[in-house]
């Protein structure tokens, strides 16, 4: 029982880590059916889902390694805001394709714009990240000299004395 409940820890474990991953190919792919660009019953068969997804795979697989080595580095807002970046991207990427998929328009493509949300998440976050811990790290240095102050006064002999 002991190693079944180890086995588990490590598979939830893996599953919660590819996360960022999965959630990419699941828009990827309910945007793909939504804008009539890919045939639903084709992803009954799970070989051919690489295939469906072509060379965004290697754009999701890098962005869930890069949110997983932040998140790792406990550079949390960094990776929530370079998931919102990339997600927000993805999205407004799939919906100018199914403009041009349904209303039969020659729009340029977003893709530009998509990887430019990705660069700004990424920048947002660097900035939050470090504005957080700067201020953090200042107040506790901040506070450990107030308490340091407060200590040399109750331990200084007095005047009068």
């Amino acid at each position: 029982m002991k190693y079944f409940g180890k086995t588990l820890y490590v598979l939830l474990a893996t599953l919660i880590r590819t996360l960022p991953y999965i959630i990419f190919i699941m828009t990827h792919l309910a945007w793909g059916v939504y804008s009539y660009m890919i045939d639903p019953l084709s992803l009954l068969d799970v070989s051919t889902i690489p295939g469906t997804i072509g060379a965004f795979n290697w754009l999701y697989l890098s962005l869930g390694v890069l949110i997983l080595v932040f998140l790792t580095m406990e550079f949390k807002l960094l990776a929530y805001s370079t998931f919102l970046g990339a997600f927000l991207g993805q999205n407004l990427h799939f919906l100018r394709q199914w403009d041009i998929s349904v209303y039969n328009l020659s729009l340029p493509s977003l893709q530009n714009t998509w990887y430019a949300l990705i660069f700004l998440g990424l920048l947002i976050g660097f900035l939050l990240q470090v504005l957080y811990t700067g201020g953090r790290k200042y107040y506790k240095v901040k506070q450990y000299n107030f308490m340091r102050q407060q200590r040399q006064k109750q331990t200084a002999p007095s005047e009068s004395e």
